[in-house]
């Protein structure tokens, strides 16, 4: 029958599978502990607590304990106690040293936190952000038509793209468990798996990049807890979602984790909570690690690009506040752009990538880069000189920028073409600038 512990019924279920994410349950769970990223015992046993938790965490952690308990107690007790067991707190903190002992094994090759093996270095990104704009199903992540929108972008010279799972939060200013998706029309796991395998089936590399969806015109640079115990809870509910998304990074061999994504605020104030989130999520993914941070005072004022292995920007800066600027207008102010971000990546010493570009297609795009849906009319020659002017000023800039995700493409094919006036270029004459210039960037 079913437990009272949850755990328990995760666990035993596992506990058969031996090959589980290729790797097997017991080396995850051992990466978890060794690397400081493992669940207490008791929120383990907490079906409230788990309920809210990353299942790829619960899933190696419940059956690394069934295992340990199997052996601990021995098979028939095991199965004695395994529906009605429910330990009390000292019984926990027992079980808990014996168990973590287990997962302290002699040194073999498991990677360790700042002792993974170096990642063979990414090529210059071409690519897009690709946005889950459908019903998962028939035209979101993990839809033939996503991967129909993939290979599109494969035709347009793309070699990378950036798959972006949401949370949300309700309130910018309380902090609240962030959820994992898992309603069949948002960004699931399985959508976010599927794409990326075709995305480098079509020889892409995939940058992982959650962030955080808040209503009510607010945004992630909106986030500033009131007290010390607001940012200490909001630190931990991030801490384990983005703990889920690292492990799935590192399941599923993407190339690049982005941890952040424009905290404007929660960035400048709270640097070391930060670093130490670096920290820990260097302990589960073993490849490149980069932040998104927004353009203006975030970026140019962020103190812990040192700690990650890109600088991410995602550039809106206005180019011109004129209704009909020259190209020679519009190149200059780019150039600016330019200097400004070459200034902080040889600061830091790191490359950088444009994580996030865009103008919508829209008369005059230059003004505000970032706004869309203001009930502007169609434009798509507009949309496609502001691209041809980034990409031409970038062939120039390869030493120290390593790429640029364009925001963005969408998740079905047949989303833009004339009279859409959103930020893609499927389907509009930004498209041919797009063949040309990814065929002319490294």
């Amino acid at each position: 029958g079913q437990p009272k512990l949850e755990a328990l019924e995760w666990g035993l279920a596992l506990y058969f599978t031996a090959n589980w994410q290729k790797k097997g349950y017991p080396y995850w769970a051992e990466r978890l502990y060794q690397s400081g990223n493992i669940a207490p015992l008791a929120e383990i046993l907490d079906n409230d607590q788990l309920a809210q938790e990353s299942p790829l965490v619960i899933s190696c952690l419940s059956a690394s304990l069934v295992d340990f308990l199997i052996s601990h107690w021995g098979r028939e007790t095991f199965l004695e106690r395994y529906a009605a067991w429910q330990p009390a707190p000292e019984e926990i903190r027992q079980l808990e040293t014996l168990w973590h002992q287990c997962l302290s094994p002699p040194p073999r090759t498991l990677p360790l936190q700042g002792k993974q093996p170096p990642s063979p270095p990414l090529p210059y990104l071409k690519g897009f952000n690709f946005a889950h704009e459908g019903y998962a199903i028939y035209n979101g992540y993990g839809s033939e038509m996503a991967s129909q929108s993939l290979r599109q972008m494969k035709e347009l010279g793309v070699n990378a793209v950036a798959l972006v799972p949401y949370s949300y939060m309700r309130d910018a200013q309380a902090p609240t468990p962030l959820p994992l998706m898992s309603r069949a029309g948002s960004e699931t796991d399985e959508g976010v798996v599927h794409d990326a395998f075709v995305a480098r089936s079509l020889g892409m590399e995939t940058v992982l990049k959650p962030q955080i969806w808040l209503g009510g015109g607010s945004w992630p640079g909106d986030v500033e807890m009131q007290d010390e115990a607001g940012w200490k809870q909001f630190f931990d509910y991030y801490y384990r979602w983005m703990r889920h998304y690292a492990l799935l990074a590192e399941m599923n061999d993407m190339d690049m984790l982005c941890i952040g994504v424009e905290f404007a605020k929660a960035t400048l104030q709270r640097e070391q909570d930060w670093r130490a989130l670096i920290g820990k999520l260097r302990g589960i993914y073993s490849g490149p690690v980069t932040y998104s941070a927004n353009w203006g005072k975030e970026f140019e004022n962020l103190r812990f690009w040192d700690a990650l292995d890109y600088i991410g920007l995602n550039c809106y800066y206005p180019l011109s506040a004129e209704a009909t600027p020259t190209d020679e207008e519009l190149n200059a102010a780019f150039q600016r752009v330019l200097h400004l971000a070459e200034r902080v990546s040889r600061q830091y010493g790191k490359p950088l990538i444009f994580t996030e570009i865009g103008f919508t297609s829209t008369p005059t795009p230059w003004i505000t880069p970032h706004q869309d849906r203001d009930g502007s009319p169609y434009q798509g020659e507009a949309q496609k000189r502001c691209y041809r002017i980034v990409m031409e000023n970038l062939q120039n800039e390869t030493d120290w920028c390593k790429g640029i995700l364009w925001w963005k493409y969408p998740s079905y094919p047949n989303r833009g073409g004339s009279g859409h006036t959103g930020f893609t270029p499927n389907g509009k004459p930004a498209e041919a600038a797009v063949r040309e210039w990814f065929g002319r960037l490294p």
